[in-house]
């Protein structure tokens, strides 16, 4: 009998270790592996080895995150083979803190195991929209742009510009515009950007850019020179303010306009074979590479025209003028021909003129390309008849040599004897 019951109390007891449910086990801890922002949404992926069964995933996030609040309002997922979850409607430029947790139902309680935070989440800003220049104003410009789409965490705005130097300018602003850049300086082309930035520093991509040249100042102090007895122009002017990368230059002749650039440290432009005794004009303007339009400049405006008149085109003085074989009428006269680097010398001029008075009396056109010897009469002038020969020499002497004289006495008659200018072929033509 006492054996029978003791059998019953281990069978009882047996009975009760077996059918006495066991203390749940406490899941072990998530392994974050990558919270990635992209716009709005945040996808998150962890691991999770543990072997005990659990029941799934616990978010929790600070700021809330759409279905996702802080500890008190968790976000359940109640699926133990998922390793990943997206987060929809996050603030671009907010800063978050996710954390997850695995957890396990039982019939009385849940178990979990601890909180893993991911790193900090940040999904980042988009860019600001539709970057305009709404007005050009010489050396400034004014800057608008939309703000992105969707809300976003915007602490302030960066504007970017950087020159034809490479020089890059920031500046800040807390609107979307319209924000004036000015003090822009002259012959440079910009290139202006806009991103959007966080409160923690965070900046967006760049907005689309926008382009401005500024027109380059006007030369300075525009000078011309005339090298004596040739047909060439020396034209100069200052660079002025500011940069450029090149000058417009134009002539202006009797025959057209001829138009030619320079590069932007020339400062200078030189004219040969120009007609003699032509009027022209000169005018010059910066130019400066557009970046709005690639291939294309800005310009300056023109400088006033400068007007000059070019030298006449005169030989150079007979040398060597000799008198010998003087009679009471006549002398002999000598001389060599001048040496001429243009044009042919086609005739002499020889005047005769009274060193008493100083007048003209006589004159002689010689159409002789070759001379070297003239027997000079001068009857005239001892009769004392003044012929009025200045006047009508004028234009010939305008476009001839300077004088060579020698001056000699003749009987009781001093003269100044003689003179020769040489002329070129159009002059002789329009005056025999």
């Amino acid at each position: 009998m006492l054996s029978q019951l003791l059998l019953y109390e281990f069978l009882m007891l047996t009975a009760f270790i077996i059918i006495s449910p066991s203390a749940p086990t406490v899941p072990s801890d998530v392994v974050p592996t990558r919270a990635n922002p992209s716009g709005t949404n945040i996808t998150l992926e962890w691991t999770y080895d543990d072997t005990h069964v659990v029941s799934g995933f616990r978010l929790n996030c600070i700021p809330a995150v759409g279905l996702c609040g802080d500890r008190n309002s968790p976000l359940d997922i109640p699926d133990n083979t998922v390793r990943t979850y997206t987060l929809q409607g996050a603030t671009p430029g907010r800063v978050y803190t996710v954390s997850i947790q695995a957890y396990v139902n039982t019939t009385s309680d849940s178990v979990q195991s601890g909180w893993v935070d991911f790193n900090e989440v940040e999904p980042g800003l988009s860019s600001p929209e539709n970057l305009t220049i709404t007005e050009r104003r010489d050396i400034s410009v004014t800057l608008k742009w939309d703000e992105p789409s969707w809300m976003v965490d915007i602490s302030y705005y960066e504007v970017t510009y950087t020159d034809s130097d490479g020089k890059l300018t920031s500046v800040n602003t807390t609107g979307n515009g319209p924000l004036i850049i000015d003090s822009l300086t002259e012959g440079h082309g910009y290139t202006f950007v806009v991103k959007s930035v966080s409160s923690t520093g965070k900046k967006s991509p760049q907005s689309n850019e926008v382009k401005y040249t500024v027109a380059p100042t006007i030369p300075e102090f525009v000078e011309v020179k005339i090298p004596s007895g040739s047909s060439m122009l020396n034209f100069t002017w200052s660079l002025g303010s500011g940069r450029r990368d090149g000058f417009e230059i134009v002539l202006f002749t009797p025959e057209g306009n001829i138009t030619d650039t320079v590069s932007g440290s020339t400062t200078f432009k030189e004219y040969s074979s120009l007609s003699p005794d032509t009027l022209y004009s000169f005018t010059v303007r910066a130019q400066a590479a557009d970046v709005e339009r690639p291939g294309y400049y800005k310009y300056s405006n023109y400088t006033e025209r400068v007007d000059v008149t070019t030298d006449e085109d005169k030989p150079d003085p007979v040398a060597d003028l000799t008198a010998t074989g003087t009679t009471s009428s006549s002398v002999i006269l000598t001389w060599n021909k001048p040496v001429q680097e243009n044009g042919v010398v086609v005739a002499y001029v020889i005047q005769t003129i009274l060193l008493s008075n100083n007048t003209c009396v006589s004159s002689t056109l010689i159409s002789c390309e070759d001379c070297r010897r003239r027997e000079h009469n001068y009857t005239a002038a001892i009769d004392g008849k003044v012929v009025e020969c200045t006047n009508r020499l004028d234009d010939v002497i305008k476009k001839s040599a300077d004088f060579s004289s020698i001056s000699y006495t003749v009987s009781k008659l001093s003269l100044l004897l003689i003179t020769h200018s040489v002329f070129g072929p159009s002059t002789l033509k329009n005056h025999l």
